[in-house]
This record gives structure tokens, C-alpha cells and sequence, in this order.
């Protein structure tokens, strides 16, 4: 699983509330574990090894003395060691238990065995490290008094049977000499092969008494405590600042790992998605529009804030579009979405603004015969509009057109709501409207219904040269979005690409508007713009009150 850092960074944002929350959660945890520990202290006793040797070379001798110095660190839980200091620690304290409070390690580069014992008194500490300290000299001194005592009776065992042999070759000897045949040269040999024997006995004794004396004065590796343990003047641990830090981290950890396994498990449409592979069209733009809008007039923000990141997102809308109608007319565009809710109506809208500003004399259709919105975004009267035209042919568009505030943009509201919507737009009454629109604006934006609840926009796709996907970022599936994909290209429509409305995300902001400053003035021969500043509306606008219905 690929994790990008942008977008890590972008979940971590939209998931805020985990990135704070487990790292104090986890905090505030270790801070109470913590507080609940006994502080323990540490006392340490330094032993000082040194091996026996008859080398006279120092750095040897370091040497030996460090490797026997980590032999002799195994022998601190050794449980003669550990038992006899344990009988002498009042109260008493079982051998198991001892262990667990002992600790050693070999000062590198030195021949120091570092003996720590850890207690919740500090004096106690001090006098059980002392008390393991004593034993484990005692213990050496033992082995070594022990390993003296058996390697002098060996030896002194070997001048013992040597002394005998001594002994009984010169009874050999007096007896030849005696013999009748003393004289003769093989008695000669024998006595001078006897003699020579015992001279290498006695030189054999001579060296076994050396070797005694040898190991007399070297009885073995010396154990010897170099520093005893002192009460330490306070606790090493509970470390608190150290826990309430892990804990964060930790915290922090777990919320990154929780933050990538949502976005992994997330069947929801995101800008990283690979948009062209999926609906056979690009990202057209990603706009963050207004969390809670409210319906009617405040949902132009191109109007309220033409400055602002979802207004110029919306232009790069319109730039994208713009450069897509360079291989291929577009002059009447649907908007439609998967899911109501979507932001669909808004989109069209602002788009409709944009394009109006850019000089396209622009006429946006409210198609949505279901759930009507154009009429309280712009504030016309909604008496009459595409419903009515459906149902009499014999007026012309103009008659249901609405002039807004906006220059260059009208409006064809829906009309009153007809029992049998997709019924009226199945008539070749609505290819005659926007045929005859077509010859007098430049382009037409169509708000469709949303095409997984009602068959409308299949309808509607079937007669614009173009449909864009609006899809709510983080909130529509993708299989929600893939089953539109589907459903539109039955009718073999044009998908122009998807617009992705998040909703609160300033993700992408930036990105887009540099996108936008740089494209769009290199795409805006794509559209025709034959009647700039036209005015293809003769009725006079009509206000309508705004009623108080949620934004789709």
C-alpha cells in the first residue's frame, strides 16, 4: 500500500480530531501509570576483576581480566549467590524475587563488574547490592581456595608415587650392587639406567614443588570490590516527562496508522483517484465549496466572494472546459451527479457565473423537474420555465427565459412541477428547445437530476454535446460513481470529466489555482463566443421569494 505524503497530509487534516485525540488519550494514560508506580531507586557496586596470569604484558593482562570479568557477570544470579545474600536481608526476601531487583554489566573497555540493585528504598538498595557484592567474592575466593587445594594434593600426590618409585629403583640398585655378578657389564647398564631414572624423578619432584609454590602464590582470577554501593539521592524511574512523551508518540502513531487504514478501507471518490481510467474523463476541477451553504442567493459565490479559492476553482472549471471543447463542440453542457445532496445545482450555477463572466453569452437550464433549485438561487419567479415550454410547444424559449443580475447569463427555471417528468423530457419538444437555443447563445448549462435516483439525466445526456460527473468528495462511493458511468454510457454520451466538490477541504486549493492561472489563457478559443454582451432575453426579470430548502 503506497502512502503519498500530500495526501497523508490532506487525511490528516480531514481526520484532525484522531491526530489530537489519541496522542492526549494515550498521554493522559501514561501520565496516570506513572503516577501510580512506586518510584524506585538504584544502587550500584563496582567489583574489580583481575585473571590470573604469568604474563607480565598489562594489555593482556586487560584483557583476560574484562573477558573473566563478563564470566563472573552470569555468577551474580547465581542462586548460591542470590540465596546467601537473601538469608541475610531482614526482612527476609525470596530468591526469585531478588533476582528480579538485580542487575549487572561490564564497564567497557575496564575490567569492572557493575553490580545495580533496584528497590523502593534507596538504603535497602545499597546494603542488598553490598550484600550480593560480598557473596560473589566470597564465592570466587571459595572456587579458588577450592581449585588450590585440589591442584597442590594432585601435585603433591605426584612427588608422593614419585619418592616411592625414588625409593624402590635404589633398593634395586644396592641389590645388583650385591649380586655375584655385580661386575659384569649388563648389571653396570642396569644400575647406571636406574640411577638416570631417579635423577629425572628428583628433577620431576623439584618441578611439581615449583608448581605448588606457583599455584599457592596464584590461586586464580582475584574478585575484589572496588566501590561499595551508597543510597543514590533519587529515584531513576518512573521517568514521567519520558512516558507522557512515549505515550504521544505512540498516540501520534497509532492515529497516522489508523489515518492511512481509513484512506485504505475509504470506498469514497478523493482527487487522487485515476479519474480518466474510472469514467473515461479527467478531474476537471476540485472546488471546496461553503460548508452549510445556505439555499438561494448565497450559493453563488462567485458573486459573493469572486476572489475567493471555490471562485476560482470554478474558473478553472470553466478553462477545462474550455479546452475541451477544442477537439469537440461544446455548446450545451449537463451537469448532473450520482446522489442527490451532491452539490450539483450549485455547481452548475457558479459555472453558468463564470462562464457569463468570460463573455460566453451563457443560458442556464434547470432540468431538475423533481427537486427544483435555479429559481431561489438566482431569485426569479418559477410560474413558468422548462415545464411549461415541454408541454406547449407552440411557445417560444423566450417566453420562459429569466434575465438575471448576472450580464450575459439567463435562466430557464424549471416551471411548475409536472406529474410526469421524465415523461415531458422524453418529447422531441426538448431537442427542438435547445436546438433553437444553440442559435442564440453561446453555451447552455443544463442542471440534471441526479442520475442513480431518477432516469431524467439519461434523457438529458442524450441530446447535450457534453455531461459532467459532479461528485462529493469523501461522501460518494465509487461504486455509486462507477454505476453512473455506466448508466450514461448507454446512451453513448460524452463524459467531459468529473467535478469534485469538497466540501471544507483546502487541500488542493493552491494546486488548482495555479493550474487555473496557468491554463486559462491558452484555452479560451475553445468555446464560441459570438454574442458577447448580447441580451438574448426579452422578459423582464421577475423576483421570487427565496425559499428556505436545503442546497443540493
Amino acid at each position: 500500500m503506497d502512502v503519498d505524503l500530500r495526501q497523508f497530509a490532506h487525511s490528516a487534516l480531514r481526520h484532525w480530531w484522531l491526530v489530537i485525540a489519541l496522542p492526549l488519550a494515550l498521554g493522559f494514560l501514561a501520565l496516570i501509570y506513572t503516577s501510580r508506580q512506586d518510584p524506585l531507586y538504584r544502587a550500584e557496586v563496582s567489583l574489580e576483576v583481575r585473571a590470573s596470569s604469568t604474563n607480565d604484558n598489562a594489555y593482556e593482562i586487560l584483557l583476560g581480566s574484562e573477558r573473566q570479568a563478563k564470566t563472573y557477570q552470569r555468577l551474580v544470579k547465581d542462586p548460591a549467590v542470590l540465596q546467601a545474600a537473601a538469608q541475610q536481608i531482614t526482612p527476609p526476601i525470596d530468591t526469585e524475587a531478588l533476582a528480579l531487583k538485580v542487575s549487572s554489566r561490564v564497564d567497557s573497555g575496564t575490567s569492572l563488574l557493575i553490580i545495580g540493585v533496584s528497590d523502593t528504598n534507596p538504603e535497602t538498595a545499597a546494603t542488598i547490592a553490598n550484600l550480593i557484592a560480598g557473596q560473589l567474592v566470597e564465592v570466587v575466593d571459595s572456587r579458588n581456595e577450592a581449585s588450590v587445594r585440589q591442584r597442590t594434593g594432585e601435585l603433591q600426590q605426584r612427588i608422593a608415587d614419585l619418592k616411592t618409585e625414588i625409593d624402590t629403583k635404589r633398593a634395586q640398585i644396592l641389590e645388583l650392587e650385591r649380586s655375584a655378578d655385580a661386575g659384569t657389564d649388563a648389571v653396570v647398564n642396569q644400575i647406571a639406567d636406574l640411577k638416570v631414572d631417579i635423577e629425572r624423578d628428583q628433577d620431576n619432584i623439584q618441578l611439581f614443588q615449583t608448581q605448588i609454590g606457583t599455584v599457592i602464590a596464584n590461586p586464580g582470577d582475584a574478585v575484589r570490590v572496588f566501590s561499595n554501593a551508597v543510597p543514590p539521592n533519587g529515584p531513576y524511574a518512573p521517568r514521567k516527562l519520558m512516558n507522557i512523551v512515549l505515550g504521544i508518540l505512540l498516540g501520534l502513531m497509532l492515529a497516522a496508522g489508523l489515518i492511512v487504514l481509513i484512506d485504505y478501507m475509504d470506498n469514497t471518490v478523493k482527487s487522487t483517484l485515476d479519474f480518466p481510467q474510472l469514467v473515461g474523463g479527467p478531474l476537471l476541477a476540485t472546488v471546496r465549496t461553503i460548508d452549510r451553504i445556505k439555499s438561494g442567493r448565497s450559493q453563488l459565490f462567485m458573486l459573493d466572494d469572486p476572489k475567493g479559492v471555490p471562485a476560482e476553482s470554478i474558473r478553472l472549471l470553466r478553462a477545462n472546459i474550455e479546452f475541451a471543447s477544442a477537439t469537440r463542440e461544446l455548446v450545451t453542457i449537463s451537469l448532473t451527479s450520482p446522489n442527490p445532496g451532491e452539490g450539483k445545482s450549485t455547481i452548475s450555477a457558479n459555472l453558468a457565473v463564470a462562464l457569463a463572466q468570460g463573455g460566453f453569452v451563457t443560458m442556464l437550464i434547470d432540468a431538475d423537474l423533481r427537486r427544483p433549485t435555479q429559481h431561489r438561487i438566482f431569485g426569479v419567479a418559477n410560474d413558468r420555465g422548462l415545464s411549461t415550454l415541454l408541454a406547449h410547444p407552440e411557445r417560444a424559449w423566450d417566453w420562459a427565459a429569466r434575465e438575471t443580475m448576472v450580464p450575459n447569463l439567463s435562466v430557464i427555471p424549471s416551471g411548475p412541477l409536472p406529474p410526469n417528468p421524465a415523461d415531458l423530457l422524453s418529447l422531441d419538444r426538448l431537442r427542438q428547445i435547445l436546438q433553437d437555443l444553440r442559435d442564440a447563445v453561446d453555451v447552455i448549462v443544463v442542471d440534471s437530476p441526479p442520475i442513480l435516483a431518477v432516469s431524467d439525466p439519461l434523457i438529458i445526456a442524450a441530446h447535450v454535446d457534453g455531461t459532467a460527473l459532479v461528485s462529493l468528495g469523501g461522501k460518494t462511493r465509487l461504486d455509486a460513481l462507477k454505476r453512473a458511468v455506466q448508466i450514461l454510457h448507454r446512451g453513448a454520451p460524452r463524459i467531459i470529466g468529473v467535478v469534485l466538490n469538497q466540501q471544507g477541504d483546502k487541500g488542493d486549493s493552491g494546486y488548482y489555482y495555479q493550474e487555473y492561472s496557468a491554463v486559462s489563457e491558452h484555452t479560451r478559443s475553445g468555446l464560441r463566443r459570438r454574442r458577447s454582451h448580447a441580451t438574448p432575453v426579452a422578459s423582464t426579470t421577475t423576483t421570487a421569494s427565496v425559499e428556505q430548502t436545503s442546497a443540493d
